[in-house]
């Protein structure tokens, strides 16, 4: 059976264009590139993605992260921490704003607004059938992290997903070479910035 929720496209953008306004941040990258960040500074992460069966109403959605292609997949944190990226306080929106859409549309014949999110504030979304979404976070990631590959899925509870791409960023301090990333299933291989999977 086909996941009911798949993840299409991702972008990492700025935190500016504000103030109060999630939709006006300037891009990081093109749409779907693996962006190199520093630890410490906020970024925001934007998803789209849409349903294809079922209305799962009020389902509260939530990040995961994964650092360097491993088998373990952790839930974001909401304070600052050493283990893992948290949501960041962004200057520049309103917690739990709407998101208009900015991504492109891969499938969902119906826009429903997003969310941007920058506190712990809860927040939960009605995604009928065959509807389209874009959710947006502000992060920030530990120096801990640096020199490491991390990547991003939406969850849903017990919602399934699919995963064609997962945003990705690479955290340093320093500017060197970046090295390779590995993952189970295959290599990840940059061509212009956009990750396929082989």
């Amino acid at each position: 059976m086909a996941a009911p929720n798949i993840q299409d496209h991702h972008q990492w953008y700025n935190d500016d264009g504000g103030p109060n306004n999630p939709n006006n941040a300037t891009p990081k990258g093109a749409e779907d590139a693996v962006i190199d960040w520093i630890p410490l500074t906020n970024i925001r992460l934007r998803i789209k993605f849409h349903s294809q069966s079922g209305d799962f109403s009020a389902y509260s959605y939530f990040m995961s992260f994964n650092l360097d292609g491993g088998a373990t997949w952790g839930k974001m944190g909401l304070m600052p921490s050493t283990i893992a990226p948290w949501i960041s306080d962004s200057p520049n929106f309103a917690t739990n704003s709407a998101t208009t859409e900015r991504l492109t549309n891969s499938g969902g014949s119906t826009w429903l607004n997003g969310v941007a999110q920058d506190t712990s504030v809860p927040w939960s979304l009605t995604l009928p059938s065959s509807t389209r979404t874009e959710l947006e976070y502000c992060l920030k990631f530990p120096a801990e992290f640096s020199g490491h590959f991390v990547r991003f899925r939406m969850n849903g509870g017990s919602v399934g997903f699919a995963y064609p791409i997962d945003p990705t960023l690479y955290t340093r301090i320093n500017i060197g070479a970046r090295p390779s990333l590995k993952v189970s299933g295959g290599t990840l291989k940059e061509f212009g910035g956009t990750l396929k999977v082989f």
